[in-house]
C-alpha cells in the first residue's frame, strides 16, 4: 500500500512541478565540407539535412542548420530549456561565408543578389533554439534548430561546434495532436526507437499512435472488431460515377483482412458538410475515420478534376499537394486566409495515414487499373516472369537549378 502511495505522489509531483532531462549533441569534424564558390565559401555539414534556406534570414551567412528531435510522452510539453555547455574549435583560415539569398521563386532574378546584412557581425545568435512541438499520430515530438557552425563576419573567423549539452524541463499539458482510436503498437515502437537513435536525421514516415488496445500482428485488427463492422482500415474516396467500378477492389481488400469502405464526394458533402471546400471535407472525414474507425490507408480514386487536391501557394507558384490528406494535425491555414500551406500556416509536417491517388477519370480506366493490380497482387509464384523485378520511383528537387 505504501509503495502505491509513493508511486502516486511521485507521479503527481513530476507532472505538476516538472521533470528535467539532459541531452548531448556531438558533431564530427570529419563531416565538414568547405568549398570555394567564387569569392566566398560554401559551408556544409554532411551528416544532416540542411534547412538553412528555411531557417536562416536573408542577408545572413548561409550556415548549415538542422532539426534535432526529442520524443515526449503523451500529454507532456516543454516549459523551458537551458544550454549547459558548448564546446567549439576554430577552423584555420579566414572565411567569407556565402550570404543567404531568397528562397527559389517564380520571379527569381539571378542579378538581384542580396548583400550581407550590416546589423550583425556574429551568426547565429543561438547555437540551439527550441522551435516548438509537432505531433506524430498523437505523440508529441520537440523540435530544436541546431547550428554546427558559428561565424564572425568582421574577422572572418569560422568555428565548428563540437558538442552541445543542454537540458529541458517538461510538465503535463493537454495534447493538441489528433489521437487515433487504435494503437499501432509495432510501428509505435519502431518510431520511438528511430527518433531516439537518429534524433537529428530525417525520419521515415511510420504511423504510430497511443491508445488502450493493441492490434493484431499484421494489420492489427481483432476479428471481433471486423465482424462487428467497427473498423474502416482502408478508405476509397471517389465519385458517384466511379464508385461501382471500385467495388471489386474494396471487396478484395476486405477479404484480405483490410476492411475497406468506399465514400463518394456526394456522401461526404452530406455527412461532413463543415469545411471551406471539398478538399477540406475530405480531410475532415479522413481525420474522423482515423480517430474513430482505425483508418490507416487512403486511396483518392480519381484525377484532380474529380477528386480535388489541396492547392498550395508559395514563391509565386501554385501546386497540388495530396500530403494535405496525410498530415492530419492543424488546418494548414493558421492565418485563416484563402491561401493554404504558407510558412505562417504552421504545418505540422508529420503524416498520420498513407495516401495514394489513382488518376482515373472513367469507369474503363478504373477497370484497367484494377485488372493490372489484381494481376500483381494475386500472383503467388514470384518466379513467374510477369512478377516485377524492378521498381521505378519518381521524385523532384524544387530548387533554383531545376
Amino acid at each position: 500500500m505504501f509503495k502505491l502511495v509513493y508511486i502516486f505522489l511521485l507521479t503527481f509531483f513530476l507532472l505538476t512541478f516538472g521533470f528535467s532531462q539532459s541531452f548531448t549533441i556531438d558533431h564530427d569534424y570529419n563531416l565538414v565540407h568547405i568549398h570555394n564558390d567564387g569569392n566566398s565559401q560554401t559551408i556544409e555539414y554532411l551528416s544532416e539535412i540542411d534547412l538553412s534556406g528555411l531557417d536562416n534570414p536573408e542577408g545572413q551567412p548561409q550556415l548549415p542548420v538542422y532539426i534535432y528531435r526529442i520524443p515526449l510522452d503523451v500529454n507532456v510539453t516543454i516549459d523551458s530549456f537551458k544550454i549547459q555547455e558548448i564546446k567549439e574549435r576554430k577552423i584555420d583560415g579566414v572565411y567569407n561565408v556565402k550570404i543567404q539569398q531568397h528562397l527559389w521563386r517564380q520571379d527569381f532574378d539571378e542579378n538581384n543578389i542580396i548583400p550581407a546584412a550590416n546589423n550583425q557581425t556574429e551568426f547565429p545568435d543561438k547555437i540551439i533554439e527550441f522551435k516548438g512541438i509537432k505531433y506524430f499520430n498523437g505523440h508529441p515530438i520537440a523540435h530544436f534548430a541546431v547550428h554546427p557552425f558559428r561565424y564572425q563576419s568582421d574577422s572572418g573567423n569560422l568555428y565548428f561546434i563540437e558538442q552541445i549539452k543542454f537540458s529541458i524541463t517538461t510538465s503535463a499539458a493537454e495534447t493538441r495532436g489528433i489521437i487515433p482510436a487504435q494503437k499501432f503498437q509495432t510501428e509505435n515502437e519502431k518510431l520511438i526507437s528511430l527518433v531516439k537513435s537518429n534524433q537529428s536525421k530525417a525520419l521515415p514516415f511510420l504511423p504510430m499512435a497511443s491508445s488502450d488496445w493493441i492490434i493484431d500482428e499484421e494489420e492489427g485488427i481483432p476479428l471481433s472488431y471486423i465482424s462487428a463492422g467497427l473498423v474502416d482500415r482502408y478508405l476509397i474516396i471517389t465519385t458517384e460515377e466511379l464508385a461501382a467500378s471500385f467495388e471489386p477492389l474494396a471487396d478484395w481488400k476486405t477479404r484480405k483482412g483490410v476492411p475497406t469502405v468506399i465514400r463518394t464526394l456526394d456522401w461526404l458533402r452530406s455527412n461532413f458538410p463543415d469545411g471551406v471546400d471539398d478538399a477540406d471535407r475530405i480531410r475532415n472525414y479522413i481525420r474522423w475515420s482515423y480517430r474513430y474507425r482505425g483508418a490507416k490507408y487512403v486511396m483518392l480514386g480519381g484525377d484532380t478534376e474529380l477528386i480535388p487536391s489541396r492547392i498550395l501557394t508559395t514563391g509565386g507558384f501554385t501546386f497540388p499537394a495530396d500530403y494535405y490528406f496525410a498530415d492530419l494535425d492543424g488546418t494548414w491555414n493558421a492565418d485563416e486566409d484563402d491561401i493554404f500551406g504558407e510558412a505562417v500556416d504552421k504545418l505540422d509536417g508529420y503524416p498520420e495515414v498513407y495516401v495514394s491517388r489513382i488518376p482515373v477519370q472513367t469507369p474503363e480506366e478504373v477497370d484497367r487499373f484494377i485488372t493490372r493490380l489484381f494481376r500483381y497482387e494475386k500472383m503467388i509464384d514470384i518466379e513467374n516472369p510477369h512478377f516485377p523485378g524492378d521498381v521505378l520511383y519518381l521524385a523532384a528537387n524544387l530548387d533554383r537549378d531545376n
